[in-house]
């Protein structure tokens, strides 16, 4: 009884809360078949895999956006390069897929992207053009401020940790 008495003042506090967020991000993925990385036809012909993970990390960046961006506020991020952790090489054995990506401890992803941030009124509050950003081996920029990475997300942890600290250098940093 105790219990259910916290559980439900719990989520009336948690209802009520005088702070709300509910931005949105828009990810633009320009000219992928030019990235660093990608220039892998003979392995993935349809490019299914790379439109998994270009969707997660758009998923990703919009769930940020979400969480801390104002009501009416809009990011859009055009990626103009990406070059992922690891490289391709060939399983051994009977597996199903034939290729999978292995990354080294000291490898890291790279993207290059332009931004631009809106305001409600359509006003742009920052925008950047050519920004590089790199992963790196230790988390920087703490856990409870971001989504949570997902075991299905295991595979692009690398760059949405790494995407996490550049939001978190650009745009809470300011608050």
């Amino acid at each position: 009884m105790k219990f259910l008495k916290v559980t439900l003042i719990l989520a009336l506090g948690i209802g009520i809360s005088p702070v709300t967020f509910a931005g949105e991000a828009s990810v633009t993925w320009s000219s992928p078949e030019n990235y660093e990385d990608v220039r892998l036809a003979q392995i993935d012909p349809d490019n299914e895999e790379l439109q998994v993970r270009f969707s997660r990390i758009a998923r990703h960046i919009d769930r940020l956006a979400e969480m801390h961006l104002a009501d009416g506020e809009e990011l859009k991020i055009t990626v103009t390069d990406y070059d992922m952790a690891g490289t391709m090489l060939a399983n051994q054995g009977f597996n199903a897929r034939e290729f999978e990506r292995k990354a080294m401890m000291n490898e890291f992803p790279v993207m290059t992207i332009d931004f631009e941030r809106v305001s409600a009124d359509g006003t742009v509050v920052s925008s950047e053009q050519g920004v590089e950003i790199e992963g790196r081996a230790i988390r920087t920029e703490g856990r409870s401020r971001f989504p949570r990475i997902s075991s299905r997300d295991e595979y692009v942890s690398a760059e949405l940790n790494m995407l996490n600290r550049w939001f978190a250098q650009q745009f809470l940093s300011q608050e």
